[in-house]
């Protein structure tokens, strides 16, 4: 743990940095004024992560440091220990209000320190590990909710179109039974389509979209993007899509487009399966095991295509 001390008595300083001290255990920074501090922050590649900060101190004061860390964003929630020789409670006070996290006073105990970094050790670790598992989550958050724009330019069978489009076009259908097969492409896991950005998502899902639109052997299957890199598809009729040989067609497509747009990585594996072995539908009934097939996907980070199948039709 990175640590950053700021006292105007170089003997607590110097006491800090011992062996015997927080020197033997942690990265210690020492500065002997707020002024000195601010300039080693600004100049730090890394954020510190906790700070010692004595209260009274000539010129700008420990309170005020506070305030000016907490200002920053790097620093809004990292723990701040105040030093303070005072026993007046409004100096505390004032400086909980500024921010402080704890408090420790003069003369100093080691063992109260030590307890109180540990508590701010583990209130750091629990911090960044929030801000880890809220970046994932608003990455997948975001990257769920990519869609497609009906302007991609079609292959033979016509682009993908968003899932609410092929929901509306089977909700449209005549009253009564209808032959149907439903089935999924699933690009496993997600993350491996080797993208950085949301823009590069968003082509990767339109080049393997579009391309598996033209893999499809029945040139009536409508395609549709579900979110998660997940690929619907439902085939009119009583001909089925051969998943087998639409993976074979399609992974050895996604190759060549990979290497034609010189993609970073490799391409993405793709799992395609049944989502039932029923041949007979309502336009209800389609839609409804469809919304089913896209719910019961798992984590896109963690899943496999073995997994996936598993899961899915239970093999």
């Amino acid at each position: 743990m990175r640590i950053l001390a700021i006292d105007d008595d170089p003997m607590i300083l110097e006491l800090l940095q011992s062996p015997m001290w927080l020197g033997g255990v942690y990265d210690l920074t020492c500065a002997a004024s707020a002024e000195e501090a601010l300039e080693i922050i600004a100049a730090a590649d890394n954020p510190f992560d906790a700070f010692l900060v004595d209260i009274v101190m000539p010129g700008r004061d420990g309170i005020n440091l506070c305030a000016a860390l907490r200002a920053m964003p790097r620093y809004t929630a990292t723990p701040i220990i105040m030093i303070t020789a005072s026993q007046a409670a409004d100096a505390m006070e004032r400086a909980f209000r500024a921010g402080a996290t704890d408090f420790v006073r003069k003369p100093l105990d080691g063992l109260d320190l030590g307890a109180r970094l540990h508590v701010a050790a583990m209130l750091n670790a629990s911090v960044r590990r929030e801000r880890k598992a809220r970046a994932e989550t608003d990455t997948l958050r975001r990257r769920a909710a990519l869609g497609y724009d009906d302007s991609i330019s079609a292959g033979k069978n016509g682009a993908p179109v968003p899932f609410l489009a092929l929901q509306n076009a089977l909700l449209e259908l005549p009253a009564g039974c209808h032959a149907l097969s439903l089935f999924a492409v699933r690009i496993s896991p997600v993350q491996s389509l080797g993208a950085n950005t949301d823009k590069d998502v968003v082509k990767r899902l339109h080049l393997t979209g579009s391309m598996l639109a033209d893999c499809c052997h029945h040139a009536n299957t409508r395609l549709a993007y579900a979110g998660r890199g997940l690929f619907v598809g439902a085939t009119p009729g009583r001909r089925r899509e051969k998943m087998e040989e639409l993976l074979k067609v399609s992974a050895a497509a996604l190759r060549d487009i990979w290497l034609e747009q010189r993609l970073a990585g490799s391409p993405p594996d793709l799992c395609p399966y049944p989502i039932s072995t029923l041949g007979v539908w309502t336009g209800q009934s389609a839609v409804q095991a469809l919304r089913a097939a896209v719910a019961a996907q798992p984590d896109p980070r963690f899943d496999t295509p073995e997994t996936l199948i598993s899961r899915m039709i239970g093999a």
